[in-house]
């Protein structure tokens, strides 16, 4: 059984985003982690930013393969079948790269957001499909994930169910503090239970 840690956070902006996903991937640098970043374009802007401002050598990092950068929307394209993720097309687009990254024994830390661009257009059973395949792929490879999803998502009480889908599948909810929406929401969700 691999040793892996999948965390989810709720980010209010993008600049909020950039700077925990940062210091999240430092934090990898650190350890000798591959890091893999699937993210919207607006979203790597603001990770290269903050990753700039920690004077990491991202040019440096995305030509020796330490560092991998993928659209999100691209690679979920990729992945849905009649608006679903498969197992199959999973293993074959995620996994493979997944393990490809693995393959000198480092662990991969990565951070996603493919399951917010669901999420983002009210497909959560498409959402939770795909935090499930992640969690299977976890289970062999050592990976460090973290999933990011926007705060609005959740912010209607109506939204309450699907939160909690979305932190069953995950080891971890960790807050940021510039994050207020997305604390207050993760508070609401901790009373509610």
């Amino acid at each position: 059984m691999a040793k892996s840690d999948h965390v989810v956070q709720l980010f209010d902006t993008a600049e909020s985003l950039g700077d925990s996903v940062a210091a999240f991937l430092c934090d990898g640098l650190a350890r000798g982690d591959v890091l893999l970043v699937v993210a919207r374009g607006i979203h790597v802007q603001a990770i290269t930013t903050a990753l700039a401002n920690h004077d990491v050598p991202i040019q440096r990092l995305l030509e020796s393969g330490r560092l991998v950068m993928l659209d999100a929307v691209s690679v979920l394209r990729q992945l849905l079948l009649e608006g679903m993720p498969g197992q199959e097309r999973f293993d074959r687009v995620v996994g493979d790269l997944v393990r490809n990254l693995a393959s000198n024994g480092a662990c991969v830390r990565i951070y996603g957001e493919m399951v917010d661009v669901l999420a983002e257009q009210m497909e959560f059973a498409a959402a939770i499909k795909l935090e499930e395949l992640w969690n299977a792929l976890s289970g062999s490879i050592p990976i460090t994930l973290l999933c990011g999803y926007a705060s609005a998502h959740f912010a209607l009480t109506s939204a309450a169910d699907r939160l909690r889908e979305v932190c069953a599948c995950h080891d971890r909810v960790i807050q940021g503090q510039s994050d207020i929406l997305g604390s207050w929401v993760l508070n609401q969700y901790s009373a509610a239970t």
